[in-house]
Formats: structure tokens, C-alpha cells, sequence
């Protein structure tokens, strides 16, 4: 299908949705008029173009890390960590999620309220509702919770302006985390992520609780392999405490961690072997729950680690000419599919599947099985040579 003819079917399906939606609205005027108003501009093509190329997959793991774990964010967090200090502490103390998580996440989601976004959250989420062919259920979903929090006085017309994807407010919150999470703790009688700190923060620390963020415990630690450690005895599932994993054959890098030895931790290897590696909690996991990059999830340990002053990895990340590109790793997709692994899918995102038939691969070849695809694996499968 040619861009004309593929625009020409989104407008026709918008149009379409445009009108579903003004029949399931007709109990609630006021929501009509607002949602009929957003939508008269048709559907933004921009967000289809920039939910095509989302930062954490076109960038590598170690530009997305400098990117978002900038100097001007540590020392803005430092400052805001300070001057929101009681705040903090009372969320700490409610919820168990870190200060410094809180800021970071506040300042990766937002740069600290400043970027709150300026597209039209209805247009958006109508939008990917009819072009995200694999989730287009999650954008109606989504949808349907907006005209939802219209409909109870838990958003004005005035606060519909939010990120390309339709996430709302300071901390970046879609329509149904707000309803299910959204805390009003400045007791004002509204839940403002928009233009209240506090309540955006508390909201933040009230979905990771019930994400599974372990009561006052830090999201993971830098580590380093000694000779003594097996990729191939290494499962990215497998969970032990730190005295275990000290004895498999790691490292601490920093001997100050505030992990102790009653944390069940995960090894992941977001670049592989010959970069950064971490030993991660249940608290990581609560990360991915706000957002199911690894490496969103890193930058905000890592930010966070920043803003307090604890040391950044000891390795140094890959340069990006080391990394595979989209091409590339669509190519490799297809070259372990052929040989009867399951990637998942075949469209350059490497999810378990991809990273576990990746992995296999790399056993057979004789190559640390860390699951990160390099050139080399890649050259190995596409060459010819069976394995």
C-alpha cells in the first residue's frame, strides 16, 4: 500500500471512529463537544510517524543513558530533591519508592513539569487507536478511560494537552493509570498531575507500589564478570541474592551498594558482555511497569543514582557503530527464524523470544551467550555456516 492510499484508509477509519464515538457519548454532551472539537483536525500523522521510531528502539541503550541522564537533569534533580524534601520523605514513607526515583522519573517523564507535552491527547489516542494495527484495542482502551475521567470531573478541557502517545501531566501518566492510580495529595478535591507536584509524584509512587516496588529497597546495582563466570549457566530469568551471585563469579562495583543479601536479584545485560551490567531487584521490575523499555528503566535507576551521588557503571557503553541496526536486526530475525527459533516476531525489536533464540545461537556458534546480538553473530548466520 502506497503513504496516499494508507492516509486515505486511516482518514477513512478516523472518521468512522469520529462517529462511534458521538454515539456512545450522547448521555455525556459536555465530554461530545470536547471530544467532536478535538477531532475536527482529522487525524495527526505526526504521532503515527514518531510511534514508528520511539526512541527506545532507534537508539542504543548507551545513547539513550547519555541522553536522558544529563548533567542538566542530575543538577536540576539535586536541586528539586532538596528544595521537595518533606514531600518526599511522606511519599517514602506511604508508598516505599525512593525519593530520588521519584525525581528522576519526574525528570526523564517531564524535564521536572517543564515538558508536559502539547498535543491533543484525544486526537492522539483516537489516532493510534485506527493506525497501531497491534494495539489498536490498548489506544480505545485508553480512549474510552479519557472520555471516562471527562465524565466524572477528574479532567477539564484545559488539561487534554499531554505527550504524542496520550500520556497526561508531570510524570506522564495514560488516561487509565490516572484513573486507577491518580492520587490527590494536596487535598485540593482534584487529582492535578498537570500543575501539582505533589500530586503527580504521589501518583508516580502510588503506581509503583502497586507495581511491586519492594518497600524502601533500591532498583539494582553495577557489576562486573570475573573469569570465573559462565554466560551459559546464566539464565535472564534466574533470580538469587547477592552472596550467590558474588559466588557464580561477580563483581560489585561499588562497594558502597545499598543492596543487602535479602534481595532475590536478576543479572540483565542490556549491551552484553563487554558493557554495563546490573544486578536489578523486584524495584526494576516496577520500572518496566511504567514503561517496558529496559533502557527507560535504567536511566531512571541511573538518574536517580546521579541526583544522590552515587557512582554511574564502572564499563563504558558501546560505541553505536558496534550496535545492529533496525535493518540489521530484522536481517538476524529472519536468519534464526529460518533455522527454527522463535524471535517473536520479525520486525527489529528484540523482546524474550528474540533474545532466547539469540542466546541459543550464540551457544552453538561458541560465542558468550549473553544474549546480545553483535555483527559477529550476525556475519555467522548469514554466511552460511549452520548452526
Amino acid at each position: 500500500m502506497t503513504e496516499a492510499a494508507e492516509r486515505a484508509a486511516v482518514v477513512a477509519e478516523f472518521t468512522a471512529l469520529k462517529h462511534d464515538l458521538a454515539a456512545s457519548l450522547t448521555g455525556m454532551p459536555v465530554v461530545a463537544d470536547i471530544v467532536a472539537r478535538a477531532l475536527s483536525a482529522g487525524p495527526n500523522f505526526d504521532v503515527v510517524t514518531l510511534s514508528r521510531r520511539q526512541p527506545e528502539h532507534e537508539w542504543t541503550v548507551g545513547q539513550y543513558i547519555a541522553r536522558l541522564v544529563s548533567a542538566e537533569r542530575i543538577d536540576r534533580g539535586r536541586v528539586l530533591l532538596a528544595e521537595h524534601s518533606d514531600l518526599l520523605g511522606q511519599l517514602a514513607a506511604r508508598f516505599g519508592a525512593p525519593p530520588e526515583t521519584l525525581v528522576a522519573i519526574w525528570g526523564i517523564e517531564s524535564r521536572y513539569g517543564e515538558a508536559c507535552g502539547t498535543a491533543s491527547v484525544v486526537r492522539s489516542l483516537a489516532t493510534l487507536a485506527i493506525a497501531d494495527d497491534r494495539r489498536g484495542a490498548f489506544w480505545r482502551g485508553e480512549l474510552a478511560a479519557l472520555c471516562t475521567l471527562m465524565r466524572d470531573g477528574r479532567l477539564e478541557s484545559a488539561d487534554l494537552s499531554g505527550s504524542w502517545a496520550g500520556a497526561l501531566g508531570q510524570t506522564q501518566f495514560m488516561p487509565s493509570t490516572l484513573a486507577a492510580h491518580g492520587v490527590d495529595f494536596d487535598r485540593d478535591g482534584l487529582c492535578d498531575v498537570l500543575r501539582s507536584p505533589a500530586d503527580a509524584l504521589a501518583s508516580a509512587a502510588n503506581y509503583l507500589k502497586a507495581s511491586g516496588w519492594p518497600a524502601q529497597k533500591p532498583w539494582g546495582i553495577n557489576v562486573a564478570i570475573t573469569p570465573d563466570f559462565s554466560w551459559d549457566a546464566w539464565s535472564p530469568d534466574e533470580q538469587k541474592p547477592l552472596s550467590a551471585w558474588l559466588i557464580a563469579g561477580l563483581d560489585v562495583t561499588d562497594p558502597a551498594s545499598p543492596l543487602g543479601d535479602d534481595t532475590p536479584l536478576r543479572l540483565i545485560a542490556p549491551e552484553g558482555a563487554e558493557a554495563p551490567l546490573f544486578l536489578v531487584s523486584g524495584a526494576f521490575n516496577a520500572l518496566l511497569a511504567y514503561n517496558p523499555a529496559v533502557s527507560y528503566a535504567l536511566a531512571v535507576g541511573l538518574l536517580g543514582d546521579a541526583i544522590v551521588g552515587r557512582p554511574g557503571p564502572a564499563q563504558t557503553w558501546r560505541q553505536a557503530s558496534a550496535v545492529l541496526g533496525r535493518s540489521d536486526r530484522v536481517t538476524l530475525q529472519k536468519a534464526m527464524s529460518a533455522r527454527g527459533h522463535d524471535t517473536g516476531g520479525i520486525d527489529g525489536i528484540f523482546g524474550p523470544k528474540s533474545r532466547s533464540a539469540i542466546r541459543a545461537c550464540q551457544q552453538s556458534a561458541g560465542l558468550p551467550a549473553d544474549g546480545f546480538p553483535t555483527q559477529a553473530l550476525l556475519q555467522h548466520l548469514t554466511q552460511g555456516s549452520r548452526i
